[in-house]
């Protein structure tokens, strides 16, 4: 991969981190747990909307995570390179998915994979 592809990637990668830290700082703070309505439909909403705020958290946490790894990637020297076959992922997959850790061949296998073990 050539340094302007590389770079063209990175600006995605810190744009999209710059939008999830973003996302993730504004998200509502947690009611405390002396604030609990006395009323359990609003208490069992109230627990609804804390449930997924937590999903929402780990999805951000998680994205998060995968563009930190792929930016350290880049430093590293290895950012492109697929995690099973040591060959090179395409442009093209990178752009799509710029934390992409695998070609698309050793997707689709893997993804092939679980859908077998899943049956």
């Amino acid at each position: 991969m050539d340094n302007k592809k590389r770079q063209a990637l990175r600006t995605i990668i810190l744009k999209r981190l710059a939008d999830v830290n973003r996302q993730a700082g504004h998200a509502p703070g947690e009611p405390d747990a002396e604030e609990r309505p006395a009323d359990p439909v609003d208490q069992a909403a109230q627990e609804r909307e804390r449930d997924l705020l937590r999903l929402f958290r780990a999805r951000e946490n998680a994205e998060i995570q995968k563009l930190t790894l792929a930016l350290d990637r880049m430093e590293q020297g290895s950012y492109g390179i697929c995690l099973s076959c040591d060959g090179e992922i395409s442009g093209k997959r990178l752009t799509a998915e710029p934390t992409a850790l695998l070609c698309v061949d050793c997707q689709e296998k893997r993804e092939r994979n679980r859908t077998a073990a899943a049956r």
